[in-house]
């Protein structure tokens, strides 16, 4: 996983650890983090894999202009972002994001800001697969069609 000042989303495994330590410093008093996993299941049928896809270059802009507002909003000292691509097995990590502050309530008020507006405004698409291979396209949690 190589992280640089513009990519955001990454084919292979996110490292959970490396994000981490990386939202330290001397100044932080705390570290917010989410984690994206998939599940088994989702309602009635049984999970493969997900298979998520982008438009890379609009999707990484997105995410980028996400972290501005996210430090102009809340009194934040670092923001992570990652997002896998491709397929991303049972338990696996999809998303990663972790936030670093001074004080743990802005913090906790950025991470649960930065996923609903991850999901809301960044272009990228996610299919579940079943264990039938059957697929089916999600947005925001809300089934598209099979």
């Amino acid at each position: 996983m190589n992280m640089d000042d513009k990519n955001r989303l990454f084919e292979n495994q996110i490292d959970l650890n490396t994000l981490t330590l990386s939202l330290y410093d001397d100044d932080v008093g705390a570290i917010s983090t989410f984690i994206g996993t998939t599940r088994k299941s989702n309602g009635n049928y049984k999970i493969k894999h997900l298979v998520y896809e982008s438009y890379v270059q609009m999707a990484n802009k997105q995410i980028l202009d996400l972290e501005v507002r996210i430090r102009s909003k809340f009194k934040v000292l670092k923001v992570v972002i990652a997002h896998r691509l491709g397929i991303v097995g049972l338990q696996e990590p999809s998303v990663f994001i972790g936030i670093s502050s001074a004080r743990r309530k802005d913090s906790l008020e950025a991470c649960s800001y930065a996923i609903e507006e991850l999901k809301k405004k960044v272009t990228i698409w996610k299919k579940e697969v079943t264990q039938d291979d059957e697929t089916l396209w999600i947005a925001n949690d809300t089934p598209l069609s099979y």
